[in-house]
């Protein structure tokens, strides 16, 4: 319970945390983008993508724990 909470809280904190840093690497940078700025954004936007997928998971899936169902049900 604590634990789907903490990531529920956890997650979009670091997605902003990752929209800050592509601000400052692309809005607020003193000199022109590189080759490594041009693969670190593509680095952060995938990592930014999967995070919002679970963030997204998180908040909308089940919280039922299912780790101590032992009943299998045979048809």
């Amino acid at each position: 319970m604590l634990w789907n909470w903490t990531v529920r809280l956890a997650l979009p904190l670091l997605v902003g945390v990752l929209g800050a840093a592509l601000h400052v690497m692309w809005a607020e940078a003193p000199y022109a983008p590189g080759t490594l700025d041009i693969l670190g954004t593509i680095a952060i936007v995938v990592t930014m993508l999967g995070m919002v997928v679970w963030c997204v998971c998180a908040w909308l899936g089940d919280e039922t724990d299912r780790s101590h169902d032992t009943h299998v049900s045979v048809n």
